[in-house]
């Protein structure tokens, strides 16, 4: 297994919207060598997969990549699910810099967004 640091920032969306590069999310997760979620190591990987959500105001929000009961991959923000942000198809999504992803934020507006890193995490305390 391998965790990694992931950072997607907003890409153009398709009404025209302009991408921001300080609107973006850096999630830690386990990927294989070819760039996928590593679906045999998630249960263990889980407590480790923590979120950083930022904003084009400035704002951050601290959270967690998740799993709904329903094996929907989410951004969430506190337990309940009622604030996810929900990422589509992201089990078979391939990361790697340059490819693409929408997410579904917890307002059911849906933003393109670019994979725009991925890098080791940084550990402390080892």
């Amino acid at each position: 297994m391998s965790l990694m640091c992931i950072r997607l920032e907003r890409a153009r969306d398709p009404d025209g919207s302009v991408g921001h590069a300080n609107d973006c999310y850096e999630f830690i997760a386990p990927l294989t060598r070819e760039g996928r979620i590593d679906l045999d190591f998630w249960e263990e990987a889980a407590p480790y997969c923590t979120l950083r959500r930022c904003r084009e105001d400035g704002s951050v929000r601290l959270g967690a990549l998740s799993r709904t009961d329903r094996g929907e991959w989410a951004f969430s923000y506190r337990s309940g699910g009622d604030d996810n942000d929900y990422v589509y198809r992201f089990a078979s999504h391939t990361f790697a810099p340059g490819e693409y992803l929408t997410i579904t934020q917890n307002d059911e507006t849906d933003h393109v967004y670019r994979v725009a890193s991925i890098t080791r995490p940084l550990v402390f305390g080892a």
